[in-house]
Parts: C-alpha cells; sequence; structure tokens
C-alpha cells in the first residue's frame, strides 16, 4: 500500500504510529470527499472542517499518538544535538586552563577546520592578551614523527539546564514497596560546570599521527521544577478513593555527566503533592534516586 510515503522508514513503533496517524486522517479525508490541496508538489493539505470520527478511530488515533508522544519526547531531550549542538560541546575559540608536558598555564585557543592555534596569555590590568608570538600548533594531521604529546584544555561556566527524570527509584514507605516511576516531569537546573577537552594523536597505518578532541563534562548543582503521579488509594493508605494524576513539586540535587555529546546524570529529589491530599500522600516529603537527562539552556 503506497499512501505518498515511504515504507522503508517504518521500522520503529514511532514512526509506524506517525504513518498510521496519518493514514487515519487521508482516510477520514477520502470517506467525507474532502478536497485535497497541495501545499507543493509532495506534501498534502487536507480541509476537515466538519470531519466528525467513529469511536473506533478516535482510539485508534489516540493509541497512535500515546506511541508518538514519548520516543518524540526522549528524541528532543537526549538527541538534540542533531538541531544545533552546544559551544559546550564544541572546543570552540576562547580562554582556557591548558595542562601540557606537565605545565599548566592560561591560554587563547583559536580553533581552525585544519589546525588549532594555542596563544599563552600575558595578565594584564583590563583584561588578558594572547602572546601572538608564541603559538603552539596542533594540526589535524602530522607525521608520526612530529605528533605532539596529550594536551587538556579546560574551562569553567554556569550552567543553565532543562532537566527531565524519566526513572525514579522511590525507597519503601508506609507499607508500599520499593518503586521505579515513570512519570512525565521537567526541571530548570542551575549549577557550575567544568569541561574538559582532551587532544591527542593516535597511529594510522600509513605512519601518520591524526588529531582527535574528546570532550568531558562535569556539573553539579540545585533542580526545581514540576510533574506528574499517580494518586490512588494505595499511595494513600486508603485515604483517596478516586484515582488520578496529581500534580506534584520537585526539588533536589543533581550530578552530570557528558561525554562527548550524549549527557545524563543522577538526582536526588523530594516530591511534594500540590493539592489537598497532600497529607495523605505517602510520598510526601519522601527522598527518591533518579535517572535524569539534561538539555542545556546557555
Amino acid at each position: 500500500m503506497n499512501d505518498g510515503l515511504s515504507c522503508t522508514w517504518t521500522s520503529s513503533p514511532a514512526k509506524r504510529a506517525i504513518l498510521s496517524l496519518y493514514r487515519h486522517w487521508k482516510l477520514c479525508a477520502e470517506n467525507h470527499k474532502v478536497k485535497v490541496e497541495y501545499i507543493n508538489s509532495t506534501y498534502p493539505c487536507y480541509r476537515l472542517p466538519q470531519c466528525s470520527f467513529s469511536g473506533k478511530l478516535l482510539d485508534q488515533m489516540k493509541h497512535s499518538i500515546h506511541l508518538c508522544l514519548f520516543p518524540l519526547l526522549i528524541a528532543l531531550i537526549s538527541g538534540c544535538g542533531l538541531l544545533r549542538k552546544s559551544a559546550k560541546d564544541e572546543f570552540v575559540d576562547g580562554y582556557y586552563r591548558q595542562r601540557f608536558t606537565g605545565k599548566k598555564q592560561l591560554v587563547y585557543v583559536n580553533v581552525d577546520e585544519n589546525k588549532v592555534l594555542v596563544y599563552p596569555v600575558h595578565s594584564k590590568e583590563t583584561s588578558p592578551e594572547p602572546d601572538t608570538a608564541n603559538v603552539l600548533a596542533f594540526y589535524s594531521e602530522e607525521n608520526h614523527s612530529k605528533a605532539l604529546p596529550v594536551s587538556i584544555f579546560s574551562k569553567k561556566s554556569l550552567d543553565l539546564d532543562f532537566l527531565t527524570t524519566p526513572l525514579k527509584y522511590r525507597f519503601p514507605t508506609a507499607g508500599i514497596p520499593r518503586q521505579l516511576n515513570s512519570n512525565l516531569n521537567g526541571s530548570i537546573y542551575v549549577g557550575m560546570r567544568t569541561d574538559r577537552y582532551v587532544l591527542h594523536y593516535h597511529s594510522t597505518p600509513l605512519r601518520k599521527a591524526e588529531r582527535s578532541i574528546t570532550h568531558l563534562g562535569f556539573s553539579a548543582g540545585l533542580f526545581s521544577g514540576l510533574g506528574n503521579t499517580a494518586i490512588n488509594p494505595t499511595t494513600t493508605q486508603d485515604q483517596v478513593n478516586q484515582e488520578y494524576d496529581g500534580i506534584i513539586w520537585s526539588k533536589g540535587i543533581a550530578g552530570i555527566v557528558a561525554i562527548n555529546n550524549f549527557t545524563a546524570g543522577l538526582a536526588l529529589g523530594f516530591d511534594n503533592l500540590l493539592d489537598t491530599n497532600r497529607r495523605y500522600w505517602a510520598y510526601q516529603y519522601k527522598p527518591w534516586i533518579g535517572l535524569s537527562f539534561g538539555l542545556n539552556l546557555n
């Protein structure tokens, strides 16, 4: 069946769900004889001002949307480097602390496509000034005999992130066994970050030395945000009969590690239910440990 979309990209559940949703809309358009207007030669635009869905079709569409949301959220948080790379992930021009052949010094780095130029910095009363007369060059490729030793560049900065914790481990309490919860949540994280860029050469079979740069980042700080949690008789010691998703305020401390474009960390937090059933909720003010992912905002 050809719906105008390639079938070779439908291997994952999220992609199959998106294609299913597209087919539902197209079926509705055909059943109601809706005119199809093309925005360009490829993508159709359906006008459905009075299109009504049956209960079964609506349930199928909701199921498709739910299948899409979680993979899409994970893609946005952990794969956002596909859209743009953060300056903290890339080795860019700027001032760094360099450790090279056992010596530490403040340097200015100029990153070019084929070479990295390192200038020592002389402290001045107004601002640091690079010494252009003494420059150390790390070329993308060198003769094996001319390859320079490992050099480490580091810098510290304020870290502002959007943090989400998809997995929370809750300790046993009030007769409830330990749990691993997965709920929608988001927080703002503020901390201090140290980024290290390890520049080194590795040998090739052609007796050449190729340069590579490995990024390592470490950050520790505080977070605060909102999320949801299941409220039911079990989590309220049978004091609340209804079941619903309650809004919670989460806060705590987190440590984040970045290796190249991958960012993850551990969080220790506390939750507070924000409605009148807070006095019954078994996890009010109780600590949890979670796996967190961050998206750098600055």
